[in-house]
């Protein structure tokens, strides 16, 4: 079996189907299910291969005779093959009909077994196995903009289809990658597209596929390995051969989700624009002479990781009681976009002592804050070393949860151009989530600042670049830290020339005792993007003379700011 899914959507649709032939002898990713009858109109099937293949072609032949019956005519004899078919080969077959037609708009039009009567399409229609995943498609675009890009929402189509498929399907009858075409204006284009498995965690699996000269490739980047898609009529000569190339079924080890942590600090102020993030008064430490007191801070997050909606929870813990201070329900759209939250806390604090700032997601806990509220004494305010003293005082406090753990944890973790800070300000110039090169290798030259706190005791930290696609790693620096405290963070900043090989997703991992800590996710680019955001012309003519062209992190989240992209 299989799945065709239509959308229409104002005056645009697309068609996307999957690649896979099922039948007794074996499993084949390689059947094209959405065939082209003429420039401006397409077919896709779900059933019986000889079946679709017959009336295609029978099709094809009518053209001349169809086009002066007009879009009735069209119709009406698309009908016709399918019965004369039908009697003569009684196989369950259904067939969905794209075609733009003369005044630019693209319809959609489904003929079910056995009547094949015409039934125009608006929203989603669905044949084959697949379509129990209809309603959930229905849902989830019931508040979304259809006015939009019709690329834009074949994007989110085939990121929710492949999720759909992954619970919903439970048998072999739909694989391959999607074959997937837009109906436009100015006619039909196939698109192309691909994925990368961006947890560091996971076996390697990137695949993508495009269509060149009418032929449609799929290409397996972790193996190397590719896959031409086959009309019906050639399938149909060869021997059936086992050629899986990509299921849909949800692989059990995958089934939690997992976010990833770059800052949690707490702050009395922070600036964000594009190429700059600053904090100033990163305090982690409070001196009060009276006590019970109100404090206000801003805390400041960023991860990136699973999409979804989620529940954000920040929790005081303190003398063994737990106090929620903020909830909140955050929207993740898509990775690599980093979920950022900057907000005001007013904490009450009862007397003082240590404490530790939580933040969960969906009861999954993200990242722990140490915090330390010292005592003073009215004499203490004038004595000018009365910074170390409370630092001091904080440093003799343990964290007993990491201590019988022996977990390391993030405080911040950033790859930049430039940095600048010291105890109570953190500036990092240029963070960039793409980087545009045209002749790779890549000399890649970054500043990575980190702090971390840790068990006391000795640690080795160790950064390495990880291809996304194939999980090869190449180590970029390490170094042997002694903490002597679980509750004060060590910073450690670094000034790396990394090579890059080659145009892909990699991750920069940081690892703490051999064990995978947090990610920085980013794309290498050449002039003609790939993996990540396009360029415009002009600055694909730098590319192309030479230059490193970096797209700040800052200025994907500001449409009004994309384009503020340097130069190097």
């Amino acid at each position: 079996m299989t799945v065709v899914i239509g959308f229409k959507a104002d005056k645009e649709a697309l068609m996307l189907s999957d690649s896979r032939a099922s039948s007794t002898n074996a499993v084949e990713d390689k059947l094209q299910k959405i065939l082209p009858i003429k420039e401006n109109i397409a077919l896709g099937y779900a059933g019986d291969v000889e079946f679709a293949s017959y009336v295609a072609n029978m099709l094809r032949q009518k053209l001349s005779t169809i086009t002066k019956a007009g879009l009735k005519g069209l119709l009406s004899e698309v009908q016709k093959i399918a019965l004369s078919m039908y009697s003569q080969r009684p196989e369950p077959t259904d067939f969905m009909l794209g075609l733009i037609a003369n005044d630019g708009e693209a319809l959609l039009y489904v003929f079910r077994c056995p009547e094949f009567s015409p039934l125009a399409i608006r929203g989603f229609e669905l044949i084959g196995s697949g379509s129990v995943i209809k309603h959930s498609l229905v849902d989830a675009f019931r508040d979304e903009k259809t006015d939009v890009d019709i690329k834009e929402i074949a994007d989110k189509i085939f990121t929710l289809a492949s999720s759909e498929l992954a619970c919903q399907v439970k048998d072999d009858s739909v694989g391959g990658m999607f074959q997937i075409v837009l109906l436009e204006k100015a006619g039909i284009r196939p698109i192309k597209y691909g994925y990368v498995d961006v947890d560091p965690d996971q076996e390697p699996d990137s695949k993508s596929i495009e269509m060149q000269k009418g032929v449609w490739t799929q290409y397996d980047h972790t193996k190397n390995h590719k896959s031409t898609i086959l009309k019906p009529d050639i399938l149909l000569n060869d021997y059936p051969v086992n050629s899986r190339f990509h299921d849909y079924k949800r692989d059990p080890r995958k089934k939690d989700p997992k976010w990833h942590l770059l800052h949690f600090l707490t702050c009395l102020a922070a600036k964000k624009e594009v190429g700059l993030t600053e904090f100033n008064g990163t305090l982690s430490a409070i001196a009060k002479v009276d006590y019970p007191v109100k404090i206000e801070m801003l805390v400041a997050l960023e991860y990136w990781g699973s999409p979804g909606t989620h529940n954000l929870e920040f929790t005081l813990i303190k003398n063994g009681n737990q106090t929620v201070v903020h909830k909140e329900t955050v929207e993740s759209k898509f990775i690599p976009q980093t979920v950022e939250l900057l907000k005001p806390l007013k904490l009450s604090i009862d007397k003082p002592g240590p404490a530790i700032l939580q933040v969960s997601i969906n009861g999954y806990v993200l990242a722990r804050r140490a915090m330390y509220f010292h005592q003073l004494k009215s004499e203490d305010v004038t004595k000018p070393d009365i910074g170390n003293i409370v630092l001091d005082s904080m440093a003799q406090q343990s964290d007993k949860e990491m201590e019988d753990n022996g977990r390391t944890e993030v405080v911040y973790f950033a790859m930049c151009q430039d940095v600048e800070y010291d105890s109570l300000n953190l500036k990092l110039i240029q963070q960039s989530v793409s980087f545009y090169w045209e002749k790779y290798p890549l000399p890649l030259r970054q500043k990575v600042i980190s702090s971390f706190r840790m068990p006391r005791g000795d640690h080795q930290i160790r950064l390495e670049l990880m291809d996304a696609s194939t999980r090869e790693k190449w180590e970029v620096g390490n170094k042997k830290i002694t903490s002597e405290s679980s509750f004060i963070a060590t910073p450690i900043v670094g000034d790396f020339l990394v090579e890059i090989p080659k145009p892909g997703i990699y991750f920069l991992n940081t690892v703490v005792d051999e064990q995978r800590l947090t990610s920085i996710l980013f794309a290498a680019e050449t002039s003609e993007a790939k993996w990540s955001y396009t360029m415009l012309d002009s600055d694909k003519e730098n590319v192309k003379k030479g230059e490193l062209l970096c797209l700040s992190k800052e200025a994907t989240k500001d449409p009004r700011n994309q384009r503020k992209a340097s130069l190097v």
